[in-house]
């Protein structure tokens, strides 16, 4: 009995992870009306887009970061501080940093 229901606890874990989007279905959604939209496109106005990150990834980093360097330095106070700077920091870092950038 037990061997049975580690058996189910595992199968019932790793189901979720099938149904992740596929490669191919994700690079089926740049396309438009059979035309590829990459990360920067023309408008109907003829203005550039683009897709680009927002930042999030540089600030949860650059937030745990900080908080480690604050937490090392001194007590709670600094703690904050620090992902706060670290989580300021990490997500200019990000952005600019970013390949395709509007203009």
């Amino acid at each position: 009995m037990r061997k049975m229901v580690m058996a189910l606890a595992a199968t019932s874990m790793a189901l979720p992870a099938t149904s992740v989007m596929l490669p191919t279905v994700a690079g089926a959604q740049n396309y438009n009306n059979g035309y590829y939209q990459g990360r920067v496109w023309r408008d109907q106005d003829g203005r550039y887009r683009c897709k680009r990150g927002n930042g999030t990834t540089g600030l949860l980093l650059g937030a745990g970061g900080g908080a480690l360097v604050g937490s090392a330095l001194g007590g709670t106070t600094t703690t904050i501080l620090g992902a706060a700077a670290g989580g300021l920091l990490g997500r200019h870092i990000d952005r600019k940093n970013s390949r395709y950038r509007c203009r």
